[in-house]
């Protein structure tokens, strides 16, 4: 496998080899350049080194690749003095259970909103665009672009119509537009990994988060900052990002635990790397209409 395939072939390179495997992979992909290093946070000793590249005007990230740990153990969490009050507080007003990891095990495989559980998967190297894509931007212009596939499986309020699969109509479209570019839309796995680099912990800098309502709340806060990788993810709560499966949402729950008000572990529970959302079709209209889509782009073996 190569370097750039391999995260641990990666952080063990030196800056030559790095480099020139580097504009290797680049030299592979028609009209991306290789736009330099930079040193991102100290991993097993040793600063991260990003790498950067450049497609028409769009920065790409580089994500190495290999065997990875994803998910998350809710067992092993402990939550803070204070993630334990708020999640309390809000759970005698909307009657979900008090205790934060009772409550974590019971998003199970049919809950809209759930954490992926532990498991070791293989996920190739790639190229992961540094700024997620608004999808009407992607697609159409402020969405007055769609095909008629798109309209009919959609009715005027952007719910599944019926008859209908609004999700795979979205997903044909945005499939469309990637590969234009030569790009694909980021697999569930893949954007875990790409958030948490496989750091095992609820957030991608932690598991806690700054004493306040909600992630609006902490304009300073970790969820600004670049992750390991030099990406820009998991910041607004508001962005649900669309995957490659279709129905899958990551990054954020549109909101909803924000404005209504659920309290502070909730609110911010949306960004966690492992956090993964499933709408029904009557509400994934309001999920996806501010959604945004990250271009990752395959790297030669």
């Amino acid at each position: 496998m190569s370097v750039v395939g391999d995260a641990r072939k990666w952080a063990a390179a030196d800056a030559s080899t790095a480099e020139a495997a580097a504009r290797a992979a680049a030299a592979h992909v028609p009209g991306m350049a290789f736009d330099g290093f930079q040193d991102g946070p100290v991993v097993e000793g040793r600063a991260w080194r990003r790498a950067f590249f450049v497609q028409a005007g769009r920065r790409y990230a580089l994500v190495p690749g290999g065997s990875v740990q994803l998910g998350f153990d809710v067992e092993e969490f402990t939550p803070t003095p204070a993630q334990a009050a708020a999640h309390a507080e809000g759970a005698d007003e909307y009657g979900y259970p008090a205790d934060v990891r009772e409550y974590l095990r019971g998003l199970g495989e049919s809950a809209p909103g759930r954490l992926s559980a532990p498991r070791e998967v293989r996920v190739p190297g790639m190229l992961v665009a540094v700024e997620a894509v608004p999808v009407d931007e992607l697609i159409g212009d402020e969405g007055d672009d769609f095909d008629d596939d798109f309209d009919d499986d959609f009715d005027d309020d952007g719910d599944a119509a019926e008859g209908g699969d609004g999700a795979k109509a979205l997903d044909r479209q945005v499939s469309a537009a990637l590969a234009t570019f030569g790009a694909r839309a980021i697999t569930p796995d893949e954007w875990e990994y790409a958030c948490g680099a496989g750091t095992g912990t609820l957030f991608r800098w932690g598991d806690s988060y700054p004493d306040v309502a909600d992630p609006f709340s902490a304009p300073d806060g970790p969820q600004h900052e670049m992750n390991r990788f030099g990406i820009a993810i998991a910041r607004d709560p508001y962005d649900c990002e669309l995957t490659s499966e279709p129905g899958v949402l990551v990054g954020g729950d549109g909101g909803e635990a924000t404005c209504g008000g659920y309290g502070a572990f909730l609110a911010w529970l949306p960004l966690a790397s492992a956090y993964r959302l499933t709408p029904s079709a009557g509400a994934w209209g309001d999920h996806v209409a501010d959604a945004v889509v990250r271009p990752v782009i395959d790297l030669a073996p």
